[in-house]
């Protein structure tokens, strides 16, 4: 059951899609809960810029491909001005290859518009409002075959591009994680800690790792030093 909470102050969505079938078809499917309100919709990236400037969503939904700014851009710009906002991008099969590329440049979720039904992105929603990140299971497995293709030898230098991705993309829980990996903990430590498998640990680290652009924890190491996340 709903909370009153939840009816009283309900999750504000932005949509933004250059298909109009697309986001009627996702307008209705949300609608459907009262503790979820689409608040507007944008059909490029530039307007999206505008729209979120004024209706202040929790939470945008962004297609990748669209006319005049793409969504990977108008999400750089809108995090930029607006950190706290959670965006999940929702793009069609043959853009999954910019999977990394978002989830670097801030957004929490990337899911394939074929494979999404209305409960899946009402769950997805309330996880990322929680501090939690919702990834197609197909993309992860993209993400961490791609980690464990690239083998590093020896000490791993902080590199300009890692310096130039802010900590304030990480969520809460990204923040811990990058702790005890920082702190030395070890997947089963880190597993116990969270209250998860160790399975789950490796997928998050495989997206913590993505989204910082570090390869190994030593990466992630030097990285939180550098963002003053932990000290010495």
């Amino acid at each position: 059951m709903q909370s009153q909470d939840n009816l009283d102050n309900p999750i504000r969505i932005l949509l933004v899609d250059d298909n109009d079938v697309f986001r009627a078809g996702v307008q209705i499917a949300l609608q459907s809960d009262a503790s979820i309100q689409v608040v507007g919709d944008a059909t490029r990236g530039d307007i999206a810029i505008t729209k979120t400037l004024e209706l202040d969503p929790d939470v945008i939904l962004m297609d990748i491909q669209m006319p005049i700014m793409n969504g990977i851009e108008a999400t750089i710009d809108i995090l930029k001005r607006r950190p706290t906002i959670k965006i999940i991008m929702l793009t069609s099969l043959d853009e999954k290859g910019q999977a990394m590329q978002a989830l670097q440049n801030g957004a929490v979720g990337f899911l394939y518009k074929d494979a999404v039904s209305g409960d899946y992105l009402k769950n997805g929603i309330r996880t990322v409002m929680q501090g939690g990140s919702i990834v197609h299971p197909e993309i992860l497995q993209q993400i961490n075959e791609e980690a464990v293709a690239k083998p590093v030898a020896g000490p791993v230098k902080v590199t300009t591009s890692e310096l130039d991705i802010p900590p304030s993309i990480l969520s809460e829980a990204e923040i811990s994680l990058l702790k005890l990996v920082a702190h030395g903990a070890e997947n089963k430590h880190i597993a116990t800690e969270l209250g998860v498998s160790p399975k789950t640990v490796t997928n998050k680290l495989s997206m913590l790792f993505t989204k910082i652009n570090v390869s190994n924890r030593v990466g992630a190491t030097k990285y939180a030093l550098r963002a003053g996340i932990v000290s010495l």
